[in-house]
């Protein structure tokens, strides 16, 4: 949710291989009216963006929703994937930058401002 470059790059090609299609991908933006996507898949994608907020917007009402159809663990495994995806922020401090996984034909990287250069990788 940052823009880290290496993983708009990555995150397409794991979405495949967990089975989502191009189509699919394709969506994520408009994912709340795109008709690939069940209610239950809109509501974990609400609860993902709530999460990755800075500050975090999590409420008790998008709980309950989730705790309407998602079990306890299932609510806990989601939001330990979206922890793991948190992880972006290390990638952007090193500077890592897109490794053609994707070749920006799902999720194009984010463009830099005008005049901001490449970070500099630190290792």
């Amino acid at each position: 949710m940052i823009g880290c470059e290496y993983c708009v790059d990555l995150g397409p090609q794991i979405c495949r291989h967990a089975g989502l299609s191009d189509d699919e991908l394709l969506a994520l933006p408009r994912y709340s009216r795109s008709d690939p996507f069940t209610n239950r898949e809109k509501l974990a994608l609400d609860y993902a963006i709530a999460v990755m907020r800075t500050p975090v917007e999590v409420t008790d009402q998008p709980i309950a929703q989730m705790k309407e159809h998602f079990s306890d663990a299932e609510l806990a495994e989601l939001t330990a994937h979206l922890m793991v995806v948190n992880l972006d922020r290390f990638n952007t401090a090193f500077g890592t930058s897109s490794a053609g996984f994707s070749e920006g034909m799902v999720c194009v990287p984010p463009d830099r401002p005008a005049g901001q250069p490449a970070p500099t990788r630190i290792a």
